[in-house]
């Protein structure tokens, strides 16, 4: 037989490569794996990059072991506080762009030498150098692998094969024990399968009767004072503030788009008041844990009295999925 024929029928028997087709986690077996591990609570901040997961854990794991913390330094300490109380290796799940939140907890709190608590740290990893994203995120991702050495914390990239996954898991909570300390896995873009949810908790509301964040947005914009400011959150919140800006030939001279550093504009909208004359400024945050619009009108009564006014918000059960974030009508949340 040639050498040809042989390795055609050589080809023919070993079948398609199937290693080189584009393989996918599925969630829920994720979840499956992590519990079979001796994880038993879960704590964060939901994550776009992450969210397949988190609404596989909604469906999967009773809403008193999944608490979803107002930011990533609170998430760590629940979790420490779980595991001070009950044992075993909670799991902590967050974006990189949230790891600066975590630091004094990690150091002062988790490390071995401090109270040695160990955890799992599931960290999606945005701004993955080579991959296509946001300024403020290619930042992040190149520094996050030395930002995680820098504060002793081991890690590795979560595989997107099972096999590979089940491994990661009981390697990195295996070192997690010996070392007391927290471990990290650091999660690439799409390497989740789709999943969608399908829960009927409260984490998965009805949401009939309530507007979503674009209708409120779309209601509140147009009726500001063309003199007033506008400091919007990080994420939807700001690319639809700029759309409708356009959309209604307003211009964006008194708006800032906070395109990262998530839950601090709020404190940014403050910042622009407290020593200036600026009449009104009106903070649009969307906060990642309680899918609520927070519309905090910040009014600046008088330049030596520095007195600031922060209306009253309608809240709203916590809902997995970063973006899709609803609130009553914001006649029911304004009244200056």
């Amino acid at each position: 037989m040639s050498l040809r024929r042989s390795l055609r029928k050589l080809s023919t028997d070993v079948g398609p490569m199937t290693e080189l087709r584009r393989d996918f986690l599925d969630p829920k077996g994720f979840i499956s794996s992590l519990r079979e591990g001796g994880v038993s609570f879960f704590s964060g901040v939901p994550d776009s990059l992450l969210k397949d997961f988190t609404s596989a854990l909604v469906d999967t794991v009773p809403e008193e072991q999944n608490f979803i913390a107002p930011n990533e330094g609170s998430a760590i300490g629940v979790a420490a506080g779980h595991q001070i109380a009950c044992g075993g290796v909670p799991l902590v799940y967050l974006q990189n762009s949230g790891l600066g939140n975590t630091v004094n907890p990690l150091l002062s709190l988790c490390h071995a030498d401090v109270y040695s608590i160990p955890m799992l740290l599931l960290v999606g990893w945005r701004g993955e150098p080579g991959k296509q994203d946001e300024p403020q995120h290619r930042v992040q991702g190149a520094l996050t692998p030395g930002m995680l050495a820098s504060m002793d914390v081991p890690f590795e990239v979560l595989p997107d094969y099972e096999e590979g996954a089940d491994a990661a898991i009981q390697r990195c909570i295996a070192s997690s024990i010996d070392r007391s300390a927290p471990v990290a896995l650091l999660v690439k873009r799409q390497t989740f399968s789709p999943y969608s949810l399908t829960s009927t908790s409260a984490n998965a509301m009805d949401y009939n009767g309530l507007m979503s964040r674009e209708e409120a947005l779309r209601s509140i914009l147009p009726s500001l004072p063309a003199w007033s400011a506008v400091v919007s959150s990080t994420g939807f919140t700001s690319r639809e503030v700029f759309e409708l800006r356009e959309e209604f030939d307003q211009g964006h001279a008194q708006d800032f788009l906070t395109v990262g550093s998530m839950g601090h504009a709020s404190a940014i909208a403050t910042g622009c008041v407290v020593i200036t004359f600026m009449l009104l400024c009106l903070c649009l945050h969307v906060c990642q844990c309680w899918s609520v619009i927070v519309l905090s009108v910040v009014t600046f009564l008088c330049a030596s009295r520095g007195v600031y006014f922060v209306c009253r918000c309608v809240e709203i059960p916590p809902f997995s999925i970063v973006g899709e974030n609803f609130s009553r009508h914001p006649s029911n949340m304004i009244g200056w």
